[in-house]
């Protein structure tokens, strides 16, 4: 368990925060951080311990940065400025809970690719993820076994082949993602993780892959999952927790928000946190973002962010991008419960045409946030905290119930259709001993 107990009374520290870029942090912060430098913290605390700024410094990078000192602030219960061992204990358990949270979503996002659960990335399957939303359905035929991977190949002109460089495999998709979560744990709490936790990260990716030998929504039910459907850029920015501005660049191109395309404007705060939130107007640009067709990353330069493709535009075609944004971000619920009418049919048409997400998918997004927060869409006096957060992410994976699906279940009650995922899952020994 890390040890915060050297830090002391933190409230005697002098901690002068500034505006710092980072060189590291840049892309994603071109206008800086608030936070202190190892040479300022020292002067400012002749007395203190050169061991207090590596604790603080979560992520190793040289600077203390005000939401990792903020950390220590709200694990501090009682205010007193210590650290006691039980607040210690609190902080650890609220962020391994995070990190087994996080594995199971990792799982769930794998899904979102792996449309016929078989274990196995196809070329076609990582294709189709890239179609906007008009293809879904091509997707739910994949998974009713209307359309194989075969003929989805033969219709968008692809090669049908495994284990692409895009992925590897489920062992390497896993493996990544377990180091990128023991090192955002570090980075975001301040906590190393024990080889016994890394474990449990490792058991909890693998109890949800045998929940998936049961998850509804991949027949024609009528009632399918809302990840099911969303294209996996939608359902990265529905979902991400991590801070985010509108040039900030990183795995998904932001949107042009601002009316100076030299300019930044933040799509939504961090939430990953107790304590952080999103405001109504947030979350709306939240949802507008995964609607919102930006150009593809693969248009970018290695290194380069997307303000530099905004200022690569004339003013006049970042003018026409910018009111595109405008114009979708204006849309109430309203608007978009409209267009699902038989009489607007045409119009929802052309709508989806040039967006991310299906008039369904928005409706649906929506109605789960206003099942969570009890206030309409349109309204502004609501916000989610990190809980409804993380209430909205197990409501759009379908994983509120997920404890529930293995109880009592054995190898003959396996749906036909995830015989393949089953036999995945014994070939690699992962399969659980009820189902053997």
């Amino acid at each position: 368990m890390t040890d915060f107990s050297k830090i002391g009374n933190y409230k005697n520290l002098v901690m002068n925060f500034s505006k710092q870029i980072i060189e590291d942090k840049k892309l994603w912060f071109p206008e800086g951080l608030n936070c202190i430098n190892r040479e300022t913290f020292l002067k400012d605390n002749p007395n203190a311990d050169k061991s207090i700024f590596e604790t603080l410094d979560f992520d190793g990078d040289g600077y203390i940065e005000e939401d990792e000192y903020a950390t220590i602030q709200c694990a501090d219960e009682d205010q007193n400025g210590i650290l006691s061992k039980e607040e210690i204990i609190q902080l650890h358990k609220r962020a391994l809970g995070s990190t087994l949270d996080f594995a199971r979503r990792n799982i769930d996002k794998w899904f979102t690719c792996d449309v016929n659960r078989d274990g196995v990335l196809s070329n076609v399957e990582h294709e189709m993820t890239k179609y906007r939303s008009e293809d879904c359905i091509d997707i739910e035929h994949m998974r009713d076994g209307a359309m194989s991977n075969a003929e989805l190949a033969r219709k968008y002109n692809m090669t049908e082949e495994n284990n692409i460089s895009w992925t590897q495999t489920l062992e390497k998709h896993m493996e990544s993602w377990q180091n990128y979560i023991v090192k955002s744990t570090k980075n975001q709490y301040g906590i190393e993780l024990s080889p016994s936790e890394i474990i449990l990260i490792q058991k909890e990716m693998i109890k949800q892959l045998n929940t998936w030998l049961f998850k509804i929504g991949d027949n024609a039910t009528g009632n399918a999952p809302l990840y099911n459907s969303l294209n996996v850029t939608s359902y990265t920015r529905l979902l991400t927790d991590e801070d985010t501005v509108s040039c900030c660049g990183g795995d998904v191109v932001p949107p042009p928000m601002a009316e100076n395309k030299n300019a930044c404007e933040r799509i939504f705060s961090p939430i990953e946190k107790e304590g952080q939130y999103n405001s109504s107007k947030e979350m709306k640009n939240r949802l507008a973002w995964a609607v919102f067709e930006t150009p593809p990353r693969e248009t970018l330069a290695t290194g380069e962010d997307a303000i530099t493709l905004w200022q690569d535009m004339s003013d006049n075609e970042y003018a026409q991008l910018h009111q595109k944004w405008i114009d979708l971000r204006s849309m109430t619920a309203n608007d978009f419960r409209e267009l699902l009418k038989p009489e607007n049919e045409a119009k929802k048409e052309e709508f989806e045409e040039k967006s991310y997400m299906t008039v369904g998918q928005i409706v649906q997004y929506i109605d789960i946030v206003e099942s969570v927060t009890g206030k309409p869409w349109d309204s502004d006096d609501w916000k989610i905290n990190n809980v409804d957060f993380i209430k909205i992410r197990l409501m759009v994976n379908d994983t509120l119930h997920d404890e529930e699906l293995l109880h009592g279940k054995t190898r003959a009650d396996v749906p036909e259709n995830r015989k393949a995922l089953l036999q995945f899952l014994e070939e690699k020994g992962w399969l659980y001993e009820q189902f053997k």
